[in-house]
């Protein structure tokens, strides 16, 4: 009866273990490849006192992404762009001082022609949602633009 059970659980616990490898290989590699960029700042016009807030960046929006990101935001309105942005890859993380980061939705880079650099990420939550606070979701507060 022991030797069933045995069996039974057999296919089980190699499901678990291969599971577990693949897990353990691709935590690896995606700490290997690390962050893209890496950004500090410090997020004001907020509630309470400042903020300083850590952006780590995986990756940039492809040219496809950016364009449908855009299209829903120029041609279909707020609700469109929120339900296409909340549906983009995870791009990379925003950090602040709450206990959970956020998912960057959108993530995309410009150069001037003097030089300098114009960054634009997006994140599907509002930066402060994960506080214990009481707040309500509107159309217009669902998604964060740094």
């Amino acid at each position: 009866m022991k030797s069933n059970r045995l069996l039974r659980r057999g296919p089980a616990l190699a499901l678990v273990v291969a599971g577990t490898l693949a897990a353990s290989i691709l935590r690896v590699q995606a700490q290997a490849k690390g962050s893209v960029e890496n950004f500090t700042a410090t997020a004001v016009n907020v509630t309470g006192a400042p903020d300083p807030v850590k952006i780590d960046l995986l990756r940039w929006s492809t040219d496809a992404e950016r364009e449908q990101v855009f299209n829903a935001l120029s041609e279909k309105g707020e609700k469109e762009f929120l339900n296409v942005l909340s549906k983009q890859p995870t791009l990379g993380y925003v950090w602040t001082s709450e206990s959970a980061g956020y998912s960057v939705r959108y993530a995309y880079q410009t150069v001037a022609p003097d030089g300098g650099e114009r960054v634009v990420v997006a994140t599907d939550k509002p930066l402060g949602s994960w506080n214990p606070q009481i707040w309500k979701a509107t159309v217009n507060g669902n998604r964060q633009c740094l």
